[in-house]
């Protein structure tokens, strides 16, 4: 048996059949239940958040809050689930002119805004999560600071959400894209960064229950290398990919 593809139709398209209905993210605990997040338009509207669940027969959109408003930017970069009622959906909304971190918790009976940090007054976006547990996940994105990007790292206890300090190595900017555990003591985060010169290096962080540290990444490309996703289901195996 191979992968088999749905048509258009066979999901749901809230922003008309000619709108950027777009999904970013996708997570699946079993063969019926699996969730996809991105955002789709309205009229009027930039962006609102779209949530859409399989439940072994058929995708169907579920309600999922807008906190940017009916006219703002609300928009679903990642998910992650551990059960049928544990999962995360992060992103990014507008508010007060800037983009906030968007973190979303579904409790396996509706979608509810978690307030999550910002690491400053700027734009700040959340592109990856990944959990564990019902008390242990991880969200990855950026900071656009006064000069440079710099990394988002945010932890759930099962509490709240806490902005985590990590590496950043890039001189001209820092970006996360995508985070991978195994455990609550092993997770992995990847992205980019730019050097004094310009060159866009490949990054990779690693998180041992203690602190993150920056792990040496090829980067093979002259000028333009970056991971974008990452996979992993031990401490002594996991992939980074993305371009160079």
């Amino acid at each position: 048996m191979g992968w088999q593809g749905l048509d258009a139709g066979a999901s749901p398209n809230p922003g008309g059949a000619s709108g950027p209905n777009r999904l970013s993210g996708v997570a699946a605990t079993s063969a019926s239940n699996a969730w996809a997040v991105g955002f789709y338009p309205t009229a009027g509207a930039v962006g609102r958040t779209l949530v859409v669940r399989w439940n072994g027969t058929r995708w169907a959109q579920v309600p999922s809050p807008n906190p940017g408003g009916a006219s703002g930017t609300n928009r679903l970069s990642g998910v992650a689930a551990t059960s049928a009622s544990n999962a995360w959906a992060v992103g990014t909304y507008v508010n007060g002119g800037a983009y906030r971190t968007l973190t979303l918790h579904w409790d396996g009976k509706a979608w509810t805004k978690v307030p999550s940090p910002n690491a400053g007054s700027g734009n700040n976006t959340l592109l990856g999560v990944a959990a564990t547990s019902a008390t242990n996940a991880w969200a990855v994105g950026y900071y656009a600071g006064p000069t440079a990007t710099r990394t988002i790292l945010e932890h759930w206890d099962g509490k709240s959400w806490t902005m985590i300090s990590g590496p950043n190595p890039g001189a001209s900017g820092s970006t996360l894209s995508g985070v991978a555990a195994t455990s609550a003591s092993d997770a992995w985060a990847v992205g980019f960064y730019v050097n004094g010169t310009g060159v866009s290096l490949g990054l990779l962080e690693h998180w041992t229950g203690t602190s993150w540290k920056q792990v040496p990444s090829p980067s093979p490309g002259s000028s333009t290398n970056a991971r974008y996703g990452v996979a992993a289901t031990s401490a002594s195996n996991a992939w980074a990919v993305g371009n160079s």
